[in-house]
């Protein structure tokens, strides 16, 4: 009903939904052109720490419901890494994923692999700097350090949280610059592995996005659509494909973007 009221004002309204149901649930509404919320915090925190193959991403490629990594009801991601009573971090020798800079540098990777999906995505405040303070500071929903300003945080003074922030910020230009092509593209995926791919192809430019969730240097099968010049995104190199299967070494926590 309230639906159908805001519709009859503005047919192109966006009615999003904080409800969870069960599926049949959720499906009658999102059928019906609202959207509801998918909350993949656990999905996503997991490979940020190491734990790679205990969740997939494949829920964040809906077109039927807003995903997200962080929200006003959980812990941030960082947090949940440095913190996390059953699932802390990895490390392996002096690679250790609960250490902030390995944590800061691995978020960029999970930025690219939400925000790169088709469908809605938010964004919650601060996720784009790393903000990793206790949900329970000052009380749950008492007031929080901001980033910025006199006795805050600092974080757009810290070198590392600004590398985060241009990043997010530079994904986030490729999806709305390109925006048709995230709706009408055709996407494949494998998004359950140590290592995970995203693949679109669309009449404006092609995209391969490959990452490292795991602990250890991995060789993974690029499938680019197409041989050819193609570009890292984030860096501007050139990489010359010879074959649509060709390997891209990765380090543990290193994600590329070629389009």
């Amino acid at each position: 009903r309230m639906a159908n009221e805001i519709w009859s004002y503005d047919t192109d309204a966006y009615v999003i939904l904080e409800h969870f149901g069960d599926a049949a649930e959720e499906n009658a509404l999102t059928r019906m052109g609202m959207l509801s919320w998918r909350n993949l915090v656990y999905n996503y925190y997991l490979p940020l720490g190491g734990h790679s193959t205990q969740t997939d991403f494949n829920g964040a490629r809906v077109n039927t419901h807003v995903s997200y990594m962080e929200s006003h009801d959980e812990q941030r991601q960082i947090w949940e890494v440095q913190n996390s009573t059953d699932w802390k971090g990895q490390s392996s020798g002096n690679y250790n994923t609960a250490s902030t800079i390995v944590a800061l540098d691995r978020l960029k990777q999970n930025a690219a692999f939400i925000y790169l999906l088709p469908g809605p995505k938010m964004l919650w405040q601060f996720g784009e700097l790393g903000y990793d303070i206790d949900i329970n500071e000052n009380g749950r929903t008492g007031n929080k350090p901001l980033p910025w300003g006199s006795g805050g945080l600092g974080y757009y003074a810290d070198e590392e949280r600004f590398k985060v922030y241009q990043t997010f910020s530079a994904i986030l230009n490729l999806r709305t610059q390109h925006s048709e092509a995230f709706r009408n593209g055709v996407f494949t995926t494998d998004l359950s592995s140590s290592t995970r791919r995203i693949r679109m192809e669309s009449d404006e430019f092609d995209m391969v996005v490959v990452g490292n969730f795991g602990m250890e240097t991995e060789t993974y099968n690029g499938q680019f659509s197409q041989t050819g010049t193609w570009y890292d995104y984030i860096t501007g190199v050139e990489l010359e494909v010879i074959t649509t299967s060709q390997d891209i070494e990765l380090l543990p926590g290193e994600f590329r973007i070629f389009t």
